[in-house]
């Protein structure tokens, strides 16, 4: 078994280093493990865990690991980029296999990472073996980021910057529907981590929250997830306005403290419409429909067909009597 302690740039460096060693047809083997990431350590982290398995054989083929179910966070996928080649030590070529995982801290307190297994297939005398070796577990502290006031909701990462692009007609009238993109990228983070952008409410417009898009990637051994937030502006009011800037609160787990990111703000120019709206436009028809458009029927009729309607009218009138039938 072996141990040691790395110091960092401000801090004490997780480097516990501890393994045990195994026989696979007379080679041995031993793992190590270490947590490569600085103290403290926080809730919402994601960490490196990594493990050199060195031999005393050449290791000629993938070594598969049984990752134990941890009570504080969760295994998160493989490194894509893991060594298996020779380092030298004390002047001599050590065949050796490294690779890393990446943990989700989840709770607070000290825990107990346990144990690694690992099985690798080796060449010994020529002929394909296998050997077994275990990492004995190591204690880890996490606690939650300490920091007065503290925000309500915020990310943990490593690294994390938000953009933001407003789609602009060349002219503005109430009643159009604008709308505006936030990315957020973040290092050391995954998508469900993601605080929500508070949508703040306004006079001058409408505003909705369309669903997100995201997306996390896993290249040598880092996790990176970007989220994209769309916004969509109703505008209902004319005049100078303004479309507010997005906070976005993390912790630095480089720097261990919070910072706040802020999107771009902007100030659009919204004209006055000169178009009649629906409701206006309704109340006009129905004024022509049944006061101007009957009055000018009767009026075209009473102008053409005039001298028919008086002879008519003679015709329907009561006949005159002779005097001698007049009482």
């Amino acid at each position: 078994m072996t141990s040691g302690i790395r110091r960092g740039a401000s801090g004490v460096l997780l480097g516990i280093l501890l393994g045990v060693s195994s026989n696979a047809l007379g080679g041995e083997a031993q793992l190590e493990m270490r947590v490569v990431d600085e103290y403290p350590l926080v809730s919402g982290q994601i960490v490196t865990v990594e493990l050199s398995l060195r031999s005393e054989s050449p290791i000629v083929g993938a070594a598969t690991f049984a990752l134990p179910e941890l009570e504080f966070g969760v295994w998160l996928e493989q490194s894509r980029t893991s060594y298996n080649g020779f380092v030298l030590r004390d002047g001599r070529r050590v065949p050796t296999l490294v690779t890393s995982y990446a943990v989700w801290l989840q709770k607070v307190g000290r825990f107990q990472l346990p144990e690694v297994q690992v099985t690798a297939p080796v060449l010994i005398d020529g002929t394909k073996s296998y050997l077994e070796a275990a990492a004995r577990g190591l204690s880890l502290s996490i606690q939650y980021p300490q920091v007065d006031p503290q925000p309500k909701d915020f990310l943990v990462a490593d690294e994390a910057q938000i953009s933001s692009f407003l789609d602009l007609p060349t002219e503005l009238y109430p009643g159009q529907i604008i709308e505006q993109i936030l990315t957020i990228r973040a290092q050391g983070a995954l998508p469900v981590s993601f605080p929500e952008v508070d949508v703040m409410p306004s006079r001058a417009y409408k505003v909705d929250r369309l669903p997100v898009d995201s997306s996390v990637d896993y290249t040598r051994g880092v996790v990176s997830s970007t989220q994209v937030v769309t916004l969509r502006y109703t505008l209902l009011e004319s005049g100078r306005q303004m479309i507010p800037s997005y906070s976005l609160d993390w912790w630095n787990t480089d720097l261990h403290q919070f910072q706040t990111l802020r999107s771009k703000p902007y100030e659009i120019q919204v004209n006055a419409s000169d178009v009649v709206d629906d409701a206006s436009g309704s109340k006009v028809m129905t004024f022509w429909l049944w006061g101007i458009l009957p009055g000018l029927v009767l009026a075209w009729t009473l102008v053409n067909y005039w001298k028919p309607l008086l002879s008519a009218c003679k015709r329907l009138r009561s006949p005159v009597l002779p005097e001698r039938l007049n009482p």
